[in-house]
């Protein structure tokens, strides 16, 4: 019995991950959406030849009153991306004019032309970052008249309600497989209760010969 509790518990730890990965992404697509939301009501103004201005002053001038108006404890960071990865404005002067090399979130962002977003923890293009330990990264691609994506603005959130609510989602998905184990363990225990009990009974004596 021990051995099949082992098992049980090995299969039902592997479910609740794939369930928890379920949940956290579901989470994170639905917050990336709202964070696009976020972004494009305040971008009437951008046109796709402002992602391919070498004025740093126009760019500037475009791209800073969108940080302005979305800036907030939840939202630390802002950055202007063109396809080839570089970063052509951020609320990060620093990072002005860095070329990173490719990395998914943007390269998918652009062919699905739909916000990408992950929980991300340190890598290269997060400097200016190192006071969190992860954040929740979501591109936004700027989707021009002609269909094509010349640019992509990214926003880092703290995502402190973001796990909050997976956490949530989480546990609300817990009862089902948690339950069927309990289940299919008390199947097994009564079963083998049954084996040993059916074991131990005495053999019925064999009737005498005539």
């Amino acid at each position: 019995m021990i051995a099949i509790a082992i098992v049980i518990a090995a299969v039902t730890g592997g479910w609740l991950y794939v369930v928890y990965g379920q949940v956290k992404s579901a989470v994170i697509d639905e917050q990336a959406d709202s964070v696009a939301a976020v972004v494009n009501a305040h971008i009437a103004g951008v046109k796709g030849s402002d992602f391919a201005s070498k004025d740093p002053k126009y760019v500037a001038s475009v791209f800073s009153p969108i940080w302005t108006a979305v800036q907030s404890p939840e939202y630390v960071r802002m950055k202007v991306w063109t396809p080839d990865y570089t970063i052509i404005w951020s609320n990060l002067s620093e990072l002005i004019g860095q070329k990173f090399p490719p990395f998914d979130e943007l390269t998918e962002a652009a062919a699905d032309k739909e916000p990408e977003a992950d929980l991300e923890s340190q890598k290269n293009e997060n400097i200016g970052e190192r006071q969190y330990d992860v954040l929740l990264e979501t591109y936004v691609p700027f989707i021009d008249a002609d269909g094509s994506v010349p640019g992509f603005i990214e926003l880092y959130q703290v995502p402190t309600e973001l796990n909050q609510q997976i956490a949530a989602d989480f546990e609300n998905q817990l009862p089902v497989p948690i339950a069927l184990a309990l289940i299919v363990f008390g199947i097994f225990a009564f079963g083998f209760h049954l084996f040993l009990k059916k074991k131990a009974a005495p053999a019925t004596p064999a009737a005498p010969k005539a």
